[in-house]
This record gives C-alpha cells, sequence and structure tokens, in this order.
C-alpha cells in the first residue's frame, strides 16, 4: 500500500460533539478521533512477530507505520509485539516528535529502546483517571491468562477506558474476564467496547499463545456490562490464534438481539455519534 497519512486525512474531517470516527487499522489496533484530537490503540503495522517470533501473519498491513504520523497519543496495553510493535513505534517517533506515548511502566524500556524520547512517555502505574488535551483516561488491569503486577510498575497488562469528544470507549487490549472487570465498567456508561475474542486453549498456550476470553465471554460481557455498541478485535491476525467473528455476531444475534455490535472490516472507517 502507497504511502498515506490517515491521520491527516482524519483531522481534516468536521467530527460533530459526542461523536468519533474510528478507524480500524488491524488485530486490536484502532484510530479514534475526536473534535481536534487523534488517539492510536495498539497499531501493529509491521511484521515484527513473524521475524522474531515466527508469528506469520495471515494478512498484511493495511497501512505503513508512518502513516500514523501526526498523531496526538498512542495507546499501548502492554507490552507484546501485536501491540507495542517496535518497528511502528520507532517510525511513529522518528516522524511524529510531539506524540504521547501512554503505557504501563512495564514497557519504558521497550519504548526508550526504539527511539522515543523520555518526555514523550507517560507511564501509567494505577487505575487513577488521567488528563491529557481533551481526552480523559483510566487503565484497567486486564488478566492476560493471569495478572502480572508488583509495586513499583503497576501491572503489566491493561485495558482503556478514555472519553474523548463526549464519548465513553473502552479497549480491552489482551485479557479474559475476572472478578472486578464489571466494577471497573460499570463505573460509567461505556458506548465503545473493543474486545478481544479469540479465546484460549492448553494447545494454543502450550505453543505460547497466551490467551484471552472467547466469543461466548465477549458477549456476555458485552451484554452485563452494558455497552451501547461492541466492536470484536483480535480474531484473525495469526492463522493458529484465531475465531470466526461470526460465532460472536451469531451468539449475540441469538442470545442478546436488542445489544449493538458490530464488525469492523478491514480498513473500514466509521462515524459514531450519541446525538441520535
Amino acid at each position: 500500500m502507497s504511502e498515506q497519512n490517515i491521520i491527516k486525512s482524519l483531522k481534516q474531517k468536521a467530527v460533530i460533539p459526542n461523536s468519533v470516527v474510528l478507524q480500524f487499522i488491524g488485530q486490536s489496533g484502532m484510530i479514534v478521533q475526536g473534535k481536534n484530537e487523534t488517539i492510536v490503540i495498539d497499531p501493529y503495522l509491521s511484521n515484527y512477530a513473524e521475524e522474531y517470533y515466527g508469528l506469520v501473519r495471515s494478512y498484511q498491513p493495511l497501512y505503513k507505520p508512518i502513516d500514523l504520523k501526526g498523531v496526538d497519543y498512542y495507546f499501548i496495553t502492554h507490552d507484546h509485539a501485536d501491540h507495542l510493535d517496535p518497528k511502528t513505534v520507532q517510525i511513529c517517533s522518528k516522524h511524529s516528535p510531539n506524540t504521547i506515548f501512554i503505557a504501563p511502566a512495564y514497557c519504558y524500556s521497550l519504548l526508550i529502546e526504539n527511539g522515543v524520547k523520555e518526555n514523550n512517555i507517560k507511564l501509567i502505574y494505577s487505575d487513577n483517571w488521567e488528563k491529557l488535551g481533551e481526552i480523559q483516561f483510566r487503565a484497567i488491569p486486564s488478566a492476560h491468562e493471569t495478572f502480572e503486577n508488583n509495586s513499583e510498575l503497576g501491572h503489566r497488562f491493561v485495558g482503556y477506558i478514555c472519553v474523548l469528544n463526549g464519548v465513553t470507549l473502552y479497549h480491552a487490549g489482551d485479557t479474559i474476564i475476572y472478578k472486578g472487570l464489571l466494577n471497573y465498567l460499570k463505573e460509567q456508561t461505556v458506548d465503545i467496547a473493543m474486545i478481544p475474542i479469540n479465546g484460549r486453549d492448553y494447545f494454543r498456550f502450550a505453543k505460547g499463545a497466551v490467551g484471552n476470553m472467547n466469543y461466548k465471554e465477549a458477549a456476555e460481557l458485552a451484554y452485563h456490562a452494558s455497552f451501547n455498541l461492541t466492536i470484536p478485535v483480535h480474531f484473525d491476525m495469526f492463522s493458529d490464534n484465531t475465531e470466526r467473528p461470526g460465532n460472536f455476531i451469531d451468539y449475540m444475534q441469538e442470545k442478546y438481539p436488542r445489544q449493538k455490535v458490530h464488525m469492523m472490516a478491514r480498513e473500514e472507517r466509521m462515524l459514531y455519534t450519541n446525538n441520535i
């Protein structure tokens, strides 16, 4: 794909209050445009995982890392390569000197090693609400099979609840459902939730594929947390760690037909508004 600045393209959109534009960029990657500022969450836009870990992509990156030039905030949920992609970080930090990288403290050394300046890093140690520009956000714990945390660094795996232009988003990162997750999610009304559905099993874990909630668990979470709109992610990047998104859609339609869900196509751009 030829070079294109999707951030510049998004920033040219006139986004009305209580609305956001979402751009799906593969795996768990999502760009969100508010009124004035743009965030990206967990972009994986290289073949790093294949080169270093033998994890072959099912399809080539939808965009190039340089296409994120000008993004205001770069959120990272944890240090796995398909969420903290060193090559994407390197290129984005080089061409976007004003971008702020938000990540768990576990990610600090990787960010520094890949060219991010210390002044451009916002480390997350707790689940307190933070504010940067027009964005309010908090990181809540994620359990990628299990919790990993210590008193100095906090949680290794997190999800983010962000409020941008009057819209509340939840990006789960990688997680299973754990006791207490619903409590975090019910503290506010979540307009849009982006949650993994690829699941987990013994054989994948034995090969090093750390798991997530499966599609039934994700559907139940969407219902019990009362998400207004749920977008399934993390289901088709690596051939041995996949799930059919149709299973999630079918389950929701059969069991919770009033619950809104949307499977974003590759490269899809979508306007969400609370004004209707």
